[in-house]
This record gives structure tokens, C-alpha cells and sequence, in this order.
């Protein structure tokens, strides 16, 4: 299965918009499937962005959410734009480099001229 950097964002809002803390259940979102759902919720948990109750066993198995992260919070912050969130992938798709330290970093440093104008 392939990294979704659109679906990742997604997930990170979803989880942004809980209304409290921590949050136990499972997400779930329309047109995904559980296991598509998983698996990136494994790769955010394995990147830092996310806090889960439970670990991967070797196995797809439900994941069930309770927070993001700092770096989760800081990375959302910058992807929450959307002509930013585009711009970034449009760019990154020229050179064909979808790594996330290097979209992080694009997303940051377009926030900063933002500020700036």
C-alpha cells in the first residue's frame, strides 16, 4: 500500500477536530477502508504525529487514536492552508520528492513568507 500524503492530512485534521481528550475510539472515513484507515494511522503513529492506545502485532488491527502529537500539531498547522497545502505538492511533484522532511520544511518556510508579506 502507498504512502497518501492527502489522506495523512486528512486523518490529522479528523483527529484535530476531536472534542476531547484523549480520544478512544476508532476513525472512520467515508470512501476508506479500515484497512487503508490502518495503515496510515500505523505510518503516522511510526512518524510521531499521532499518540495510539495500541501497537501494531504483526497484523492489521484496529488503531484507536487519542491525540496528536506536538510535532503532529506543528506539521498540521502548516498543512492546514490549502493553496499552501497545493503548492507544496505541486512543487515536490516537479522534482519528484513526496519525503515528508522535505514537504514539512517547504510547507514551514511558505508559512514564514506568509508572515512576512
Amino acid at each position: 500500500m502507498k504512502r497518501d500524503m492527502d489522506f495523512i492530512r486528512e486523518i490529522l485534521l479528523k483527529v484535530e477536530s476531536f472534542q476531547r481528550f484523549p480520544f478512544t475510539g476508532r476513525i472512520s472515513i467515508p470512501g476508506r477502508s479500515e484497512e487503508e484507515i490502518n495503515y496510515h494511522i500505523f505510518l503516522l503513529s511510526d512518524a510521531g504525529l499521532i499518540r495510539t492506545d495500541n501497537g501494531f502485532v504483526g497484523r492489521i488491527s484496529p488503531y484507536s487514536v487519542t491525540s496528536l502529537t506536538w510535532k503532529g500539531c506543528e506539521f498540521l498547522e502548516a498543512a492546514k492552508d490549502n493553496t499552501r497545502w497545493n503548492e507544496t505538492k505541486e512543487l515536490l511533484g516537479k522534482v519528484g520528492a513526496n519525503v515528508f522532511e522535505i514537504m514539512f520544511r517547504v510547507l514551514v518556510e511558505s508559512a514564514m513568507k506568509d508572515i512576512t508579506r
